[in-house]
């Protein structure tokens, strides 16, 4: 563990509790997440990005549809702020992600993958710094990018199949 997983891991939860204090959060840094928001670490969250966002669907009309209000105290938050800590270290950027998880009385709802450090093909090319790869069951999945002057804008998803059984 380092100083940037524990930090990531504060900015995340303290962000999400500042947004949403009923929350339950699981870090991976520290099983024993302080239900705390540190308002040094909060970020602004960007609550309207998945407004008429056009989703890739795909999956099987078997899985279940979340509910569309849910009871915040059975939500569960499962955050992994430095997946690669390893590879952090040892400088092999691009193998590093944030990996966050939501379920929802058991149930999971959603899965985003953020990859900080893009690779050097994918900065020159986009332009970017930041991606953001996520899924929302009932929704589909979906990619965001971040551009070195902070602006978010959605990407496409390359070679995208849907799943059939």
């Amino acid at each position: 563990m380092t100083i940037a997983d524990t930090t990531a891991q504060a900015v995340i939860v303290s962000s999400l509790l500042h947004k949403y204090p009923n929350l339950n959060i699981v870090g991976e840094e520290d099983e024993s997440v302080a239900q705390v928001v540190d308002p040094e670490k909060v970020r602004d969250l960007k609550g309207e990005l998945l407004q008429k966002f056009d989703w890739f669907v795909g999956g099987s009309p078997e899985i279940p549809q979340p509910p569309m209000e849910l009871d915040l105290t059975e939500v569960i938050v499962y955050v992994d702020p430095l997946d690669g800590t390893r590879e952090f270290v040892e400088g092999r950027l691009e193998n590093v992600q944030c990996l966050i998880g939501c379920v929802y009385r058991g149930i999971p709802l959603l899965g985003a993958v953020g990859l900080p450090f893009p690779s050097l093909e994918s900065k020159e090319e986009n332009g970017h710094v930041i991606e953001v790869v996520f899924g929302l069951v009932g929704k589909g999945i979906g990619k965001f990018i971040s551009t070195k002057n902070g602006n978010l804008s959605k990407s496409p998803l390359p070679n995208i199949k849907p799943y059939t059984s």
